[in-house]
């Protein structure tokens, strides 16, 4: 949750120098602790990493470059054909985001490989709607880049060349088949349902932002499944608190918003309420 106020604030007005350097302090700090394996494997922290790419790529030109290698050895550790679809297309964002820089030459050799294989993995995704959406994104990048070499380096063969000129030239495709058609469709409808599944799951949960801190030693007793989602959940709920607080630290000279002070409120009701259930079912 407090990942996500700071998505929205960073997409609003010119952000303030000290607020500029509170989030980017959070959001270095954050990237530190991702890792891919973990990552692939549990969705809460998928959640947090795609907020944490669409929250990089708005502040691309402030990111240090040691933090712009941590972005794409995580991306390049995620087997991405098998992420959900919103993740995907954060790092799509976040991609596009990278023609707008010049990325630093003791980081070259390890970011435009990178850079590279990551469009080329994207620009073949076997998702009609993850494919249109890395045309897209490839093509913002490609227009604004000083790394050319990326652009030749990314179109590894044939079809996916033929998809980019045409996608470039808008160049209809030749007619599709009625029973290719047909599945098409249903395919893409699956993966919009699920996507607004996903999303109706998000806001109904009190807490999105999920926990980013270090893995906790294994515990000697064997929790029951019940055990360790409680244990996610109030990790997630720590963690993003505490991302919150670093936000609205003393030394930030603004105040937050109006509406943050009603949100806390509403929050700390909720977490009334949840307390006193918990206690009635004891």
């Amino acid at each position: 949750m407090a990942l996500g106020c700071v998505l929205v604030v960073v997409r609003g007005e010119p952000l303030q120098a000290e607020c500029l350097a509170s989030s980017l302090k959070v959001i270095h700090h954050l990237w530190s602790l991702m890792c891919a394996n973990q990552v692939q494997v549990h969705p809460s922290l998928q959640g947090t990493l795609r907020l944490l790419l669409s929250i990089s790529a708005t502040l691309i030109k402030n990111l240090e470059p040691h933090v712009v290698s941590q972005v794409f050895s995580c991306l390049s550790g995620l087997h991405l054909q098998q992420c959900p679809d919103d993740l995907v297309l954060a790092a799509l964002e976040f991609l596009a985001s990278m023609g707008k820089v010049f990325i630093p030459t003791h980081i070259q050799s390890q970011v435009l490989p990178s850079l590279s294989s990551l469009f080329s993995t994207l620009l073949a995704h076997e998702s009609w709607l993850i494919c249109q959406h890395a045309l897209e994104a490839f093509a913002i990048f490609a227009e604004v880049t000083n790394h050319e070499e990326v652009i030749s380096q990314s179109l590894t063969s044939e079809e996916t060349k033929n998809k980019v000129v045409n996608f470039l030239s808008k160049t209809i495709s030749a007619q599709e088949a009625e029973k290719a058609r047909v599945e098409r469709m249903r395919v893409e409808a699956s993966t919009i349902e699920r996507h607004s599944e996903r999303l109706e799951t998000e806001q109904k949960t009190p807490v999105q932002t999920p926990a980013v801190e270090e893995p906790l030693a294994k515990r000697a007793r064997q929790e029951t499944s019940k055990d360790e989602e409680y244990e996610r959940y109030l990790q997630a709920a720590e963690s993003a608190l505490k991302a919150l607080q670093a936000i609205d630290a003393p030394s930030t000279a603004s105040s937050p918003p109006q509406w943050v002070t009603a949100r806390l409120q509403a929050l700390q009701t909720l977490i009334s309420q949840i307390g006193t259930s918990t206690t009635n079912t004891l």
